[in-house]
């Protein structure tokens, strides 16, 4: 609203100015150089009179601004119960620290905790599964009648795009890991706890933990 009333008063100032400055070159009786230098003087001072409201009005409304941000800073925080400090600590205890070793043995064990492969379908129902306990190397591909694999798709949607020997699954000291044994489309993982897809014959082997799928051209394996 301040702002609003300044803008007005200097229109209306720029507006008296320039109907002087008309009047005075109206005068017949005076002067053209003491016209001219009237005008000059009371440009000046108009010009002079409204920067002096700006300034004004602008650091009013800075000491304003001020004046709101100390008492925002100054306003009391809620007190925390005891009931809820209690229950703060007690999950501060309990979350992972931020341990290198620790996050790795966590690592480790959830790939321990892989039982199993399952096929499944877009809406992730389970299709076929097979077994990993005491396994220690599972080949993924299109089974033949002179060349068995561990884990057959042949059946599945897009066996057409499956090569005979496509990955293989490997168990090593740091859990499940895979590999693409040179595929005609490719094999690619999507890991449960990140958003990106890996490529296996970009980024080569990929370990494994569960809930991750494997995209075996199209067709997805999860690790249960």
């Amino acid at each position: 609203m301040k702002n609003k009333i300044l803008g007005a008063l200097e229109r209306i100032l720029w507006g008296m100015a320039g109907a002087v400055i008309i009047l005075i070159f109206y005068q017949k009786d005076w002067e053209l150089w003491l016209k001219i230098v009237l005008a000059v003087l009371c440009f000046i001072g108009i010009l002079l009179y409204s920067l002096l409201i700006n300034l004004l009005g602008k650091d009013k409304i800075e000491d304003y601004s001020n004046v709101a941000a100390a008492r925002k800073d100054t306003v009391p925080k809620p007190m925390e119960s005891e009931n809820a400090r209690i229950v703060r600590e007690k999950d501060d205890q309990q979350a992972p620290k931020g341990n290198n070793e620790q996050q790795k043995e966590t690592a480790s064990r959830t790939k321990r905790r892989i039982q199993s492969i399952v096929l499944i379908n877009e809406e992730g129902t389970a299709l076929t599964e097979w077994s990993l306990v005491g396994k220690s190397a599972m080949v993924i591909g299109k089974g033949t009648e002179k060349e068995a694999v561990d884990i057959d798709l042949s059946g599945s949607a897009f066996a057409q795009m499956i090569s005979k020997q496509h990955a293989v699954l490997n168990y090593t000291e740091n859990g499940w890991c895979i590999d693409d044994i040179d595929s005609k489309n490719g094999t690619r993982v999507k890991k449960i706890n990140r958003n990106a897809i890996l490529d296996l014959k970009l980024v080569g082997t990929v370990e494994l933990g569960v809930g991750d799928i494997i995209y075996i051209a199209n067709t997805m394996l999860q690790l249960r």
